[in-house]
């Protein structure tokens, strides 16, 4: 799934350059936003296979635009990351349905192979999905 799109949601402009940094350097596409709301409007526009969501953000917090986006695409696959990790917000995460939870700072190597399970888990939700569509 070289071709996937991520949609990186941060309020950190250096995390946001880091993070696009890396994830050009697998070859995949990105597009940057700097808050929750920004975020939205951008998935309104533009559907993408994975996002990285910032929690701790004015405005919406990543869980709150986490749940706005899925209203938008269900199938949306996402990782929220944070500075202020708990096990209570990465519970609540996970119950929300977000694939995974990273504190920062990131550790790159870990990121890259759940960017990519986070992508096959993607590929297979819209997989299955056409499955049933075809079978209806």
């Amino acid at each position: 799934m070289i071709s996937a799109k991520i949609l990186i949601v941060d309020d950190e402009e250096s995390i946001r350059f880091f993070l696009s940094e890396a994830i050009a350097k697998e070859g995949y596409k990105y597009r940057l936003a700097c808050n929750g709301e920004d975020a939205v409007k951008i998935l309104e526009a533009e559907r993408f296979d994975l996002a990285i969501i910032d929690y701790n953000m004015q405005g919406m917090n990543g869980i709150e635009t986490f749940i706005k986006m899925r209203e938008i695409d269900p199938d949306l696959v996402a990782i929220m990351v944070t500075a202020y990790g708990n096990n209570k917000l990465a519970f609540e995460a996970m119950e929300k349905g977000v694939f995974d939870y990273f504190s920062k700072p990131l550790d790159l190597a870990e990121l890259r192979v759940v960017i990519r399970r986070a992508l096959e888990r993607c590929l297979l939700q819209r997989q299955v999905r056409d499955l049933r569509q075809d079978l209806a």
